[in-house]
């Protein structure tokens, strides 16, 4: 998991998540000892990535667009310039905010997308 320098405490965040989404099995108890928060340089991780799930995106709608853009869409276009720099070509997984289809009078169906 990568997590921003400028967050205090990623392991918080993640247990606060936990607590609304309350997964099953032992997930919250373990965290402690299945994650840990190493400080590390991306171009020597690059080497051995073979997988990159994107979950960050700010869902918070109302506000000004420009912050907006810059954390979906340029933090998005990042990671995926970062990926295509690793040498295994990881696949990359990514979860959009709520809306993919911008203000398109269209409806579209899970399977289309």
């Amino acid at each position: 998991m990568l997590a921003r320098r400028s967050v205090p405490d990623p392991l918080l965040r993640i247990r606060r998540f936990l607590a609304l989404v309350d997964p099953p099995g032992p997930l919250r108890q373990e965290l402690a000892s299945r994650v840990r928060v190493v400080e590390v340089d991306l171009t020597e991780l690059a080497e051995d990535v073979d997988v990159i799930w994107h979950c960050a995106g700010d869902t918070d709608l109302t506000g000004d667009l420009e912050p907006l853009r810059q954390t979906n869409v340029e933090g998005t276009r990042r990671v995926l310039e970062w990926a295509a720099l690793c040498p295994r070509k990881p696949v990359v997984h990514h979860l959009s905010t709520a809306f993919v289809a911008g203000r398109r009078g269209v409806t579209w169906c899970m399977r289309a997308i």
